[in-house]
């Protein structure tokens, strides 16, 4: 077509501003989908006003970009026990694909780099958030959900739907002053 190529920063830029409405989108359907949980509960509860801290049900788990413990990037999500929608989900990672282009670019140039990442740092773009193991990812992840919980819907995940990993649970067991997380582990093996 004889047309040049895009330049990797004019690419980028696109890539930046599809994010951006992708988790703009992304983060309206979760407050919807925490609203319409909020009226089902407070269907079946009349007693309940709407402004009351709710206690729900939610199923949780985590998957990683790749098996076994050496993965990355790993995400966790929340999915309400009785709607099925996803209320809430973090991405951890503990690598940054900036990070890692920059570093190849400075070859082997350290104090060039440092300055760059300072920056990059700075900016909130670094897509490093977690430096533990890769198994550790979901508990970690569990964390910041329910940490998250009251103030995105204004609800306790109270019980948790979830496989055999005991290390989430216990991360959330006690993250509510007011509110104990039960464990409905043998009722998650029946889906």
């Amino acid at each position: 077509m004889n047309m040049p190529c895009m330049s990797t920063s004019a690419y980028q830029k696109q890539v930046d501003s599809i994010l951006e409405v992708v988790e703009d989108y992304t983060k309206e359907e979760l407050t919807q989908a925490g609203q319409r949980l909020r009226n089902i509960v407070l269907d079946e509860n009349p007693d309940l006003d709407k402004d009351d801290t709710l206690d729900v049900a939610v199923s949780f788990d985590g998957t990683w970009a790749k098996r076994g413990f050496t993965s990355l990037t790993g995400v966790v999500f929340a999915i309400s026990v009785d709607s099925g929608e996803v209320l809430d989900y973090t991405v951890l990672s503990k690598a940054c694909q900036k990070c890692s282009l920059k570093q190849s670019k400075c070859e082997g140039d350290d104090e060039r780099f440092q300055e760059w990442r300072r920056e990059h740092l700075a900016s909130g773009e670094c897509d490093i958030n977690f430096n533990g193991s890769s198994p550790a990812m979901e508990a970690e992840g569990a964390s910041i959900l329910w940490r998250r919980s009251i103030e995105l819907h204004n609800m306790h995940y109270k019980w948790m739907v979830s496989d055999g990993d005991s290390k989430a649970f216990n991360t959330v067991e006690n993250v509510y002053d007011d509110c104990k997380v039960i464990k409905l582990e043998e009722w998650a093996n029946t889906f």
